[in-house]
């Protein structure tokens, strides 16, 4: 693939094509004879998600079948190969019971929960949220299923519950369950489950012709957010939309009910939750922030935020997925299963050219996104939440060599930090802090590298139908 990626970042077209060729027809060899040296080629597992993303699940879990008993070459290789079986056995699940679809228009609703203390949250906050008037608007626009990426023990609890009943009476529900992965005793079991529960719905929305969200347990949502989605759909604007999300102690949960209707459902104005999460922040956004007169800075640059008087500006280098139209899944293609805020808006851009398909939902009065934090001093004290490093040159300088250093440089990363949202009660809309912010947006460098995305997304799939019908499939 390396061969390939050099012709083509040189414009040769042939020269990429031809290397193309090579790379699929060379791994199914080795693949097919299961040789030892291929597993110390990287482009294995790429060559796997190629066929995952484009429906071919059964050869998928043949080529990792015939696989098996080779010895991985590394932790990382046999963790990617770990998300790749999981995401095509669940493919291979609801193949065997599918959506039986009534309409062109199809959206799946995959929600990701397991577990009754996250049902409870979910049910309670995100699914209440869902149900307003106006955030109904989106799943009355097409067909809607609702998709849970759970277990049967977590759906026969959210199905004893009033709230679930509300909804399951408006629209179809559907289970794949991750069961298998929660139980295989891997490391970090609920953030790798979740990976997985991410790629399963675009996996199945990229054959099925079905546009795809996929919502965690934690998250709730202002009144009319997906409203503006549905909006911006029947204007045609834009194929793939991404959140920057309010991150919300947990403490104040008791206070979202006073948007509660009697009827169970969060009826939340977008710029009251947007005023509810700056009065509520979780311990999340301290070690992000930057000030200027401050010594020290964040040691993780992905977000940051500022504050203002009686506001804050954040801008992210981690664009969220939240909506993907099923034409841009098509064509897509990553080297490995990553969370979606990560590399997901580089592979998007590679498929569609450019950013004017694409849409970060940072006006807080058209869309509003919360997370609830949990266990926020736990995770600080345990590292899952950033320490501050000090100042050493400049805090505009070296954040933007921790993002150099942390290979954040990419196209659709930066114009992602380039739109900022500015989430405001009254006073100043400017400080040190956020000028220095707007300062190193400014600064960085609009060009990424030709990377294997861009490749794939021009060549692949030609050289990839080429493959498929020169016959070399699993036999």
């Amino acid at each position: 693939m390396a061969l390939a990626l050099d012709h083509a970042s040189a414009g040769d077209r042939k020269g990429a094509a031809r290397h193309l060729d090579l790379f699929f027809s060379r791994t199914h060899e080795r693949l097919h004879e299961s040789r030892p040296d291929l597993l110390r080629d990287s482009g294995f597992v790429g060559f796997l998600i190629f066929h995952l993303l484009r429906g071919h699940v059964d050869e998928v879990l043949d080529y990792m079948e015939r696989s098996q008993d080779l010895e991985l070459a590394h932790p990382v290789v046999d963790l990617e190969l770990f998300k790749v079986r999981h995401v095509a056995s669940a493919v291979r699940q609801y193949r065997e019971c599918p959506i039986a679809w009534k309409s062109e228009k199809r959206l799946l609703v995959s929600v990701l929960v397991w577990g009754e203390e996250f049902s409870d949250i979910w049910l309670k906050y995100g699914l209440s949220s869902l149900l307003s008037e106006e955030n109904k608007r989106l799943w009355d626009s097409r067909e809607t299923v609702f998709q849970f990426v759970s277990t049967p023990e977590t759906l026969n609890y959210l199905r004893r519950q009033p709230m679930f009943a509300k909804l399951e009476a408006l629209y179809r529900i559907s289970l794949i369950d991750i069961t298998p992965v929660l139980t295989a005793g891997i490391s970090h079991t609920n953030y790798i489950a979740m990976l997985i529960a991410q790629w399963v719905p675009m996996c199945i929305g990229a054959t099925e012709n079905a546009d795809c969200i996929s919502l965690g347990a934690d998250s709730f949502f202002s009144k009319a957010a997906f409203s503006y989605i549905a909006q911006r759909l029947e204007e045609d604007k834009t194929d793939v939309f991404y959140t920057l999300d309010y991150p919300i102690s947990a403490s104040a949960v008791p206070e979202i009910e006073s948007w509660r209707g009697s009827d169970g459902v969060l009826d939340i104005p977008e710029h009251e939750l947007g005023q509810f999460f700056l009065e509520n922040m979780s311990s999340r956004v301290e070690p992000y922030c930057i000030d200027p007169a401050d010594s020290t800075m964040p040691s993780d640059p992905s977000r940051v935020y500022s504050r203002l008087q009686h506001g804050v500006l954040m801008r992210s280098l981690q664009p969220q997925l939240i909506y993907v139209c099923s034409n841009m899944l098509k064509n897509l293609w990553v080297p490995r299963l990553s969370a979606t805020d990560n590399g997901f808006a580089d592979a998007a851009l590679a498929v569609l050219g450019d950013f004017e398909r694409m849409e970060m939902l940072v006006q807080p009065d058209l869309f509003g996104c919360s997370v609830i934090e949990g266990a926020e001093e736990d995770r600080i004290a345990s590292g899952q939440i950033p320490s501050r490093v000090p100042v050493k040159e400049t805090i505009a300088n070296d954040l933007l060599n921790l993002i150099r250093g942390a290979g954040l440089l990419s196209p659709a990363r930066v114009w992602s930090f380039r739109q900022p949202m500015l989430v405001l009660g009254d006073g100043e809309v400017t400080s040190a802090g956020t000028l220095l912010i707007d300062q190193l947006a400014a600064q960085l460098p609009d060009q990424g590298r030709y990377g294997p995305p861009d490749m794939m997304a021009e060549h692949g799939g030609q050289a990839f139908e080429r493959f498929r019908r020169s016959g070399d499939v699993p036999k």
